[in-house]
């Protein structure tokens, strides 16, 4: 989403290696009483305890930490504790944690898209949207998931090429052989749509395959990030009797293929 080089750590919170960064930093003193902390503070305190030499570490070290081992609302608790305001407006940071939360390709964006750089009010923008703040993303993408039947638990995984424009879609479908039945075989996904209840986004359409008669309704909601849509299925043959769950989330942009 946004061209910044970010940290190749792995995104994971341990607090061993934490400490052990902590450790290389010479200067170790608690804000709340200014002494020297030592590991056993770090043990018994926990983080907090060691938020006051954060800030004086190097940029680098600072980034990966607040990237890799902190979250947002920590690091936003280490800007007010320690007045460090330029990690407000640190693009490297910011772009880190918005590209984690809404991870892209997605159906969903900003409807006015921000002029802000990444930083700390462009993230709370894209976190705080609200439905109408939010507008679905023209563009060809790629769905995998699957549909789990509700009588018989019958599982079959698919993948889906989708084309969307403005809150329509149309796409083509590929199904594998289900755990019980089902065999595979190629459909398609017509009168999609995207509409909205309760605050929310929602996405439906009607699935056409050639191994069934009539078509199969699917009525979903995406989540926060515009990447995962949940909902169920029924057939419209037997719509109280053929029924279940699904869920697709987007991989990646099909370039090229409709």
């Amino acid at each position: 989403m946004y061209p910044c080089t970010l940290p190749t750590a792995p995104v994971s919170r341990s607090f061993g290696h934490w400490t052990n960064l902590l450790e290389t930093w010479e200067s170790g003193f608690t804000f709340a009483s200014h002494r020297p902390c030592n590991a056993t503070d770090r043990e018994m305190n926990g983080p907090s305890s060691v938020a006051a030499p954060i800030h004086r570490l190097p940029l680098d070290i600072l980034r990966n930490l607040c990237c890799c081992f902190l979250l947002p609302k920590e690091i936003t608790s280490l800007i007010v504790t320690t007045r460090t305001q330029h990690l407000k407006e640190d693009q490297i940071i910011w772009a880190y944690h918005i590209n984690q939360r809404f991870p892209t390709p997605s159906f969903l964006c900003l409807k006015a898209p921000s002029s802000l750089q990444p930083g700390l009010r462009h993230y709370r923008q894209r976190v705080n949207a609200t439905r109408r703040q939010l507008s679905v993303a023209s563009g060809t993408y790629k769905l995998v998931g699957f549909t789990q039947d509700t009588g018989n638990g019958n599982k079959t995984p698919c993948s889906a090429i989708v084309s969307v424009t403005g809150y329509f879609f149309q796409g083509t479908v590929n199904i594998e052989k289900g755990t019980i039945h089902n065999n595979k075989c190629e459909g398609k996904w017509q009168k999609g749509y995207f509409g909205a209840e309760k605050g929310q986004w929602t996405m439906s359409m009607q699935e056409v395959l050639p191994t069934n008669k009539g078509f199969f309704v699917y009525q979903g909601t995406l989540d926060q990030s515009g990447t995962v849509v949940k909902g169920t299925f029924t057939w419209s043959c037997f719509p109280q009797k053929v029924r279940g769950c699904f869920t697709f989330s987007v991989v990646k942009h099909a370039i090229g293929k409709t």
